[in-house]
């Protein structure tokens, strides 16, 4: 029975640093965006600006091309524009 215990303890201890890991990694993921740009090759911050703003990735990459730019501010403020926020 001791055994068991010890056991179970163990891999509650393993999945807690696993978790632990996972959060500091999708932290870091956070801490590496760049506020003022969006870049379409990272998945993360395609999940973000969309997330932020209700819209697909396809209404994305449509707003970044027709504001001519990938910043944020101005990507932002043709969505406006077009009624998409």
């Amino acid at each position: 029975m001791l055994y068991q215990y010890h056991h179970l303890s163990e891999w509650f201890n393993n999945t807690r640093a696993s978790v632990k890991l996972i959060l500091m990694k999708d932290n870091t993921r956070r801490a590496d965006l760049d506020n003022s740009k969006i870049n379409l090759r990272q998945e993360h911050e395609v999940q973000y600006w969309t997330r932020k703003w209700g819209i697909t990735d396809l209404q994305l990459e449509t707003a970044i091309k027709a504001a001519g730019t990938n910043v944020v501010k101005l990507v932002e403020e043709h969505l406006r524009q077009t009624g998409k926020l």
